[in-house]
């Protein structure tokens, strides 16, 4: 297992065979790449490689994405953007992936807002979102018991203040 939650990465992330790489925090200057029944984590940090197209989850691997707001739209599940040097004497040269468009955020609050995500088809490559409750500006909503108790102590509030104001007050000479 490797984890990265600090510094810089000057260059790609690359999970081979069977290895377990967490992220979270940090910055990657470089690409994520999955190969071989990899699992990587990321709850924070930046990955960020402008010459990059996107993330790779390929073969059997796994990719899990923790933070908030998180979603994705499937852009094309047949992609055919790769070519790979193996099969190029082959009719079907280019890696078959479905492409997603990532959004939300991190953990540590680092965006993921047009992320592109190339997840290999008929291979069992797969990636998780995983939503945790509040976030960045989000806060947590009250629950109904918090709520009831704040108008109850309005009731008693108003309630105590017109008994008061009606009381007579005592004369005084």
């Amino acid at each position: 297992e490797v984890d990265i939650a600090d510094g810089v990465v000057d260059g790609s992330v690359i999970a081979n065979g069977i290895s377990t790489i967490i992220i979270a925090g940090g910055t990657i200057v470089g690409n994520l790449i999955e190969n071989g029944g990899s699992i990587v984590h990321i709850s924070g940090g930046q990955i960020d490689d402008p010459s990059a197209l996107g993330w790779y989850v390929n073969d059997t691997s796994l990719l899990d994405i923790e933070g908030f707001g998180l979603a994705d739209t499937l852009l094309d599940p047949r992609f055919y953007g790769f070519l790979d040097p193996n099969f190029a004497d082959s009719p079907f040269p280019y890696n078959q992936y479905s492409e997603y468009l990532l959004s939300g955020t991190l953990l540590d609050g680092a965006s993921v807002d047009g992320k592109l995500l190339f997840v290999e088809n008929g291979t069992g490559a797969r990636f998780n979102l995983i939503n945790e409750p509040g976030g960045p500006g989000g806060g947590t909503v009250p629950e109904p018991g918090s709520i009831g108790l704040v108008a109850a102590g309005c009731v008693v509030l108003v309630v105590t203040r017109r008994f008061v104001s009606r009381t007579p007050k005592p004369r005084t000479r």
